[in-house]
């Protein structure tokens, strides 16, 4: 932002960031700087592209003001609004691999029943997989689509899809997955092709405990 002080999707992002994910909460601190953060990608908004100041109108309605207020209707509402950026923005792979985090975000890692070879749609889950097929569809190599894909269900991944499968995150997700089903011998396998993908990734982060 020092380089660019009108970068409207700087601002978008931090405030995307500081939202809820499926591994926690917002806490009360991120929810003011996500508000913040969104107020400024909104004053800014005139020097965005319009998928761009599309996807910062539907971010805004994901914070409130109060940062303790009732979650549920506005992360409805922030799923709603991305919904329609994905109906109007239909070729843009981003767009739809953004609509998957919010669908996530309304049930977290309560997406299937049943014991694991014969489990079943939670309501939603099929409209997960919709969305990220949408997006492997445009672009197979999004690697946030398949990110999600693999970490949504080992078994529904196809190789076909997910052409890139040793990107460091392709294996991550599909650890975090065998590790939520206990499927610990598997993830310990999956953990060990990991650690050697991040050793070939072409950013370091210093800070990474990985």
């Amino acid at each position: 932002m020092r380089r660019d002080p009108e970068c409207a999707m700087c601002w978008w992002g931090i405030a995307l960031a500081a939202g809820p994910n499926i591994n926690g909460p917002m806490s009360p601190e991120a929810g003011r700087q996500a508000y913040a953060a969104i107020r400024e990608a909104q004053a800014r908004a005139s020097s965005a592209t319009t998928v761009e100041r599309a996807l910062i109108a539907a971010l805004a309605k994901r914070y409130a003001a109060d940062p303790e207020a009732d979650r549920a209707p506005l992360d409805s509402a922030f799923t709603r609004a991305m919904a329609e950026v994905a109906r109007t923005y239909p070729s843009d792979a981003d767009v739809f691999t953004l609509c998957v985090a919010p669908l996530m975000n309304l049930g977290p890692w309560n997406y299937w029943e049943g014991e694991y070879r014969n489990r079943k749609h939670r309501p939603g889950t099929e409209r997960i997989f919709s969305t990220l097929e949408c997006a492997l569809a445009i672009a197979p190599d999004n690697p946030g689509a398949c990110h999600y894909y693999f970490t949504r269900s080992r078994r529904r991944t196809r190789r076909r899809r997910c052409p890139f499968l040793h990107n460091a995150w392709s294996p991550f997700g599909l650890m975090k997955s065998l590790e939520a089903q206990g499927r610990k011998s598997e993830a310990a396998q999956v953990r060990a092709r990991f650690r050697e993908a991040w050793k070939h990734a072409d950013v370091q982060l210093p800070a990474s405990r990985f």
